[in-house]
């Protein structure tokens, strides 16, 4: 187990690979946001950046508190759980921040994004023939001149 100068090294190397993930993460994000519409949730906004930071912002964070955990355990494995309610916090938080940007009042119900066409009636249509019925409890459904 790594300990003293190169485990905090190593430490501080995973935070920057963690702010260059949120940037990856953004842009494949926004890639994403671009093409969903939001609208059947109540979320009737055209900046999608919104929606991007609270994706990006959740799933970095839980990567930066799993690695503040790892690196904290070494020392005192009580910390952990201080760092897990600080993600929880910090979660919630931005729960926050995106309900307050993301929603509109009066949009609490969703609705309906598209109709769906219906088939109209045929008029004037023939009756389908009837089926032949199958036949239940018989050894061989087939005629007997019937082979292979």
């Amino acid at each position: 187990m790594t300990e003293g100068i190169p485990h905090i090294l190593a430490t501080l190397i995973g935070l920057a690979v963690v702010g260059l993930l949120y940037h990856v993460v953004r842009v494949e994000i926004t890639e994403i946001a671009r093409h969903v519409n939001y609208a059947n949730i109540g979320v009737v906004t055209h900046d999608k950046g919104k929606i991007v930071e609270l994706v990006s912002g959740l799933v970095c964070g839980a990567v930066g508190s799993v690695l503040l955990i790892v690196f904290s355990w070494t020392y005192m494995w009580q910390s952990s759980v201080v760092i897990t309610a600080g993600y929880v916090i910090y979660a919630v938080a931005l729960m926050a921040w995106g309900f307050r940007n993301l929603h509109v009042p009066g949009m609490e119900v969703p609705v309906k994004v598209y109709q769906m066409p219906r088939r109209r009636p045929m008029v004037d249509a023939e009756p389908m023939p009837e089926l032949p019925k199958p036949v239940y409890g018989a050894a061989r459904a087939s005629p007997k001149d019937s082979r292979l």
